[in-house]
């Protein structure tokens, strides 16, 4: 952990005892609610509030919703956030309340210790207060805890009884005696700082997420069915209504049964009676991530409100995923038992979908519904733009943007729906998609740092952490890691973080260098007790895989250039000597002299498996391994296939995740224009949904999410292609600007937000001329290339206009 986000030694924290209410047996699935009141004299100037709770929590402040954190990570140094709440704030009487989770168990977001607990500190001038015993607590019971997972990846279903559940406690200036006495049946559990498992605290480093409430868009249909006689009864409320839904009926909700009113999305229920259900399916407008508040009246005590939620829909009916096919368990769902009466609530646990349905069974009355969501994100500005004559682009681009921006929470996630998981290989691309999009480099900053904290097998880190999954160690995805931190570097221009991290570089390329991983010439052997992914296509994932060995190579020789500008001579020696001989072993022994083509890989024997896949030649280019081989590699196996030509079907192909590496090199090429023509057949049906998929098709009801952020990556393919903005050097000290009019383009705008300024170009073909205007921040060096190949270099920063030439098409 990096001394520049400890907790300082003076801290308010330091002086306060973490809390729960009672042991830390029965920690499943288990909400606790904490309530502090509090006198003031005056309203301080500044009021600085630290808190944070294991493992999150949401803040409440004299009946105002505050916040929810803290940033996912590590019990041993726990992240805790500070906010300034002093407009909270009143004279007088003040009350304090937070609602904390702790799942109880692991998930793909989150390592469970056994333990939990909630701390917070507040110094105001003369006033001061702590988490200690004098807090007000409870475990709230109105969550049953036999609930099933939303899946495999993250926590469970919320089921809550109406009839348990009072939020007076939140809202109330002072709370009922009954609801008094029930904060105070349970032990109050405290230890002061510093004890295991939270030795320390860590700076949340990245900004608090962005809050915004809004009604959903509309409901679009009502749908009829058999109940299920046992759905009282059901832990696991989607798969339940999966089984109902076969013979369902649906049918358009009328426009005039709804209405968005002071921020509210208003409809009824009709009774549904106990045999059946009454549902309705709810356009929220766009995929999100958020929670969902609802206010009920009507109904009656023996009837349920589920709620699920599903990436898509079909025939106006919803399609959850398909149980039979469900590898991941996904059921996105919650449930409210009914009291008869009012009811208010705000579920818990953040929901990623872009549709929502109310399912109501056991009504006899007429049910009153009001709902709207909080969605929650990474606050990027989004300053980086893209725009041109070509409005199927330009869709196109906005749906990777709006992708991007429902995949950045507190980490980057791969999917806002089934997992929420930070997912390194990913988060490669993601992190790219915020440079050109945004240029925020600090949740990637973490995100490396988050990604070191886990250390798996012999060194490695975890396909994605903090995690409780075993299975997930990618020893390519450590190398990926090794390659972010390279990213960091050539994005920001700033060294420090690879000399903080490279004692756990060496730790996971230490792992390559196991005697046990070598074959008998040295190249590295697929360990079988992991997880090697490379792509979702079948690369070769034999005993000695070229990706695998030539992705290892690329990465040791970027750590190489880091070393030589850290000036870390001697290791950069030691790690150059093993590059080479990689290097000479790579081209000997996965070199096919009569194709002029990379092999896949070789067996036991290191003789040569004659399997071809567009990643190892495109790794080849990339690492400049066998340049008389390029063309060839090119004509052969890769301008096929992103032309959209008949290829051998045992030719391995890229999913729309690694392409994009394929896209880069093909951009160096020269060939942009057949990366444009396949961005624009293969992402175009993304439209459809306003989010980029997680491969080239998908259809309501797959597990495949139809929200992936690393399909996103056309946002800066644009931006390199058609405006011919290369960054050419670390911290963007150098670019190239080539206009490439591609497919009949007229025009086109981008604005960069680079580290040193916002490169912003603007260019527009008249006949066989470029109007080519360019903005260029101080410390950029601007190399301008026409077609002709005539160049010229700007050393000085402001605007400039060109009349360039350019082709005839």
């Amino acid at each position: 952990m990096s001394e520049s986000i400890e907790l300082p030694e003076k801290h308010p924290l330091r002086q306060a005892k973490w809390i729960w209410p009672g042991s830390y047996l029965y920690l499943n699935n288990c909400y606790a609610d904490f309530r502090k009141d509090f006198a003031l004299k005056r309203v301080p100037e500044k009021a600085l509030f630290a808190i944070t709770a294991d493992q999150s929590y949401r803040l409440y402040i004299n009946g105002h919703y505050v916040c929810r954190g803290p940033a996912r990570g590590y019990q041993s140094h726990w992240p805790y956030d500070e906010l300034d709440i002093k407009d909270f704030l009143k004279k007088g009487h003040n009350w304090i309340a937070i609602e904390a989770y702790n799942t109880g168990t692991g998930t793909f977001g989150y390592i469970h210790q056994a333990c939990a607990g909630m701390l917070c500190a507040a110094e105001w001038d003369d006033f001061k207060f702590y988490s200690d015993e004098s807090w007000m607590m409870r475990r709230n019971i109105s969550r049953l805890k036999d609930a099933a997972r939303y899946s495999v990846q993250l926590s469970y279903q919320e089921h809550v009884a109406a009839s348990e559940h009072s939020r007076d406690w939140i809202y109330s200036e002072k709370m009922s005696d009954e609801l008094e006495k029930d904060f105070t049946t349970y032990s109050r559990y405290s230890f002061i700082f510093g004890r295991s498992p939270y030795y320390t605290l860590e700076k949340r480093t990245i900004p608090m997420l962005r809050e915004s409430l809004y009604a959903p868009k509309a409901v679009i249909s009502k749908g009829i069915g058999n109940a299920d006689s046992s759905y009282i009864k059901w832990s696991n409320i989607a798969f339940g209504f999966y089984e109902e839904l076969e013979n369902s009926k649906w049918e358009k909700f009328p426009e005039s049964k709804y209405k968005n009113s002071d921020g509210f999305l208003e409809f009824e229920l009709t009774p549904s009676g106990h045999k059946n259900f009454n549902a309705v399916l709810v356009d929220i407008g766009q995929h999100f991530i958020g929670t969902t508040e609802i206010e009920l009246s009507g109904g009656n005590a023996s009837a349920v409100l589920d709620i699920n939620y599903t990436e898509g829909a079909k025939n106006l009916a919803p399609v959850l995923p398909r149980k039979e096919k469900n590898g991941c368990n996904i059921a996105m769902g919650n449930r409210i038992f009914l009291n008869g009466g009012k009811f208010h609530h705000e579920f818990y646990h953040p929901m990623g979908s872009r549709y929502i349905t109310l399912i109501a069974r056991g009504t006899e009355k007429r049910l009153k519904i009001k709902m709207r969501l909080r969605k929650y994100e990474y606050p990027f500005e989004m300053r980086g733009d893209f725009n041109s004559s070509d409005k199927v682009l330009n869709n196109i681009y906005s749906v990777c943007r709006h992708t991007q921006q429902i995949c950045a929470l507190d980490a980057y996630v791969d999917t806002p729906w089934r997992e929420q998981a930070q997912w390194w290989g990913d988060a490669r691309i993601q992190a790219r998609n915020t440079f050109y999009i945004d240029g925020d480099s600090r949740l990637f900053k973490r995100g490396i740092r988050s990604i070191a904290g886990q250390c798996a097998t012999e060194g490695l880190t975890s396909g994605h952490a903090p995690t409780s999954s075993h299975s997930c160690i990618l020893p390519d995805f450590a190398l990926t890691w090794i390659l972010t931190v390279w990213d960091y570097y050539y994005q920001t221009g700033d060294i420090s973080l690879f000399v903080e991290q490279f004692p756990r570089i060496q730790e996971v390329l230490d792992y390559f260098r196991q005697p046990k991983l070598l074959s008998k010439s040295g190249l590295v052997k697929h360990d079988r007790r992991l997880w090697y992914f490379g792509d979702w296509a079948p690369v070769f994932k034999g005993e000695i895989p070229a990706f695998l060995n030539m992705w290892h190579l690329y990465t040791l020789e970027k750590v190489i250039e880091m070393l030589k500008v850290a000036g870390m001579k001697k290791d950069a020696g030691e790690i150059k000597a093993e590059a080479a001989a990689k290097r000479k072993l790579a081209k000997k022994k996965f070199f096919d002299a009569s194709k002029q083509l990379v092999y896949g890989g070789l067996d036991e024997k290191e003789k040569p498996i004659k399997e071809y896949s567009i990643h190892d030649q495109t790794i080849a280019i990339m690492l400049k391994l066998l340049p008389d081989c390029e063309k060839n590699m090119m004509k052969k196996l890769i301008l096929p296939f992103i032309r959209m030509e008949k290829l051998d079907p045992a030719i391995a192909l890229p999913s729309p995740f690694w392409i994009s590496y394929v896209f880069d090199i093909l951009t160096e090429k020269g060939y942009g224009e057949d990366v444009i023509k396949f961005i624009r057949k293969k992402w175009s049906p993304m439209i459809s949904t306003g989010t980029t998929w997680e491969h080239y098709t998908w259809e309501p009801g797959e597990n495949w999410s139809a929200s992936h952020a690393w399909t996103a990556h056309p946002s800066s393919h644009f931006v390199n292609i058609i405006s011919g903005i290369r960054q050419k050097a670390p911290g963007w000290k150098k670019i190239t600007v080539e206009p490439n009019p591609v497919n009949g383009m007229k025009k086109a705008e981008v604005l960069i937000p680079s580290p040193k300024g916002d490169i912003v170009s603007k260019w527009e073909k008249k006949g066989n001329k470029i109007n080519l205007s360019l903005l260029i921040p101080e410390g950029i060096e601007a190399e301008i290339v026409e077609k002709s190949g005539r160049k010229q270099t700007l050393s000085v920063s402001g605007k400039y206009s060109f009349a360039l030439q350019g082709s005839d098409c």
